[in-house]
């Protein structure tokens, strides 16, 4: 009688944790294909922001602001003006840094940089690039969590129904914090043109290619 009551016990709690699991796949699918589904609004857009940078105690570091624009798949050009100007710019197969205080510019393949630069995510429209996260919803926002360990470690996504993208973290390995709020968002058609980098004059070029 007992080992029955034992037997049914474990069969309770294993069914238990199964629905749970069951159910916990589900909602992650739910919440990867509703941010699919607004990421997708959008085929490309400009914004400004404004940036906030915390260390692992919470403290603001870096403050800072400048604009953003986006082209699917795999362009961008971050433009940051303040507190100090510089650019970043994607063409879609290498990334330019430019950074004129100190006339240096480096560049890097795309696909060596995508995994340490998480506003590239913004940029792609093919979904298989969402099955490398765990993604959970709460409302308009979305916790991203890398499945595979590396340099960032957690990232966030605020954006509404409409497509529209409000805030943008991302939390790398040392504890630091950086924030992304977005304001002035619309649609915006770009050519190619838009995001080739020219190399400006009495400038160091750091080719890690």
């Amino acid at each position: 009688m007992v080992i029955k009551y034992f037997r049914n016990f474990n069969f309770v709690c294993f069914f238990s944790i199964f629905l749970c699991f069951i159910s916990l796949n589900a909602n992650a699918i739910s919440a990867k294909n509703e941010l699919e589904k607004r990421l997708s609004k959008y085929s490309s857009f400009s914004a400004s922001f404004l940036q906030q940078v915390q260390d692992m105690n919470g403290s603001t570091i870096v403050k800072g602001s400048g604009t953003i624009q986006i082209k699917k798949p795999s362009l961008f050009k971050l433009n940051t003006y303040k507190p100090d100007p510089n650019t970043l710019i994607s063409d879609g197969r290498n990334v330019w840094y430019y950074d004129p205080f100190v006339q240096q510019v480096t560049v890097q393949t795309f696909k060596r940089v995508q995994s340490s630069t998480p506003l590239a995510l913004l940029t792609q429209n093919n979904p298989k690039t969402w099955d490398e996260y765990i993604i959970k919803s709460n409302g308009n926002s979305f916790n991203i969590i890398p499945k595979r360990k590396g340099q960032i470690t957690e990232m966030s996504i605020t954006i509404n129904k409409l497509g529209a993208i409000q805030k943008f973290s991302f939390k790398s390995k040392n504890g630091q914090t950086t924030e992304y709020s977005f304001y002035k968002f619309k649609e915006a058609n770009f050519s190619y043109n838009n995001f080739k980098f020219k190399l400006p004059k009495n400038t160091n070029l750091v080719d890690r290619r």
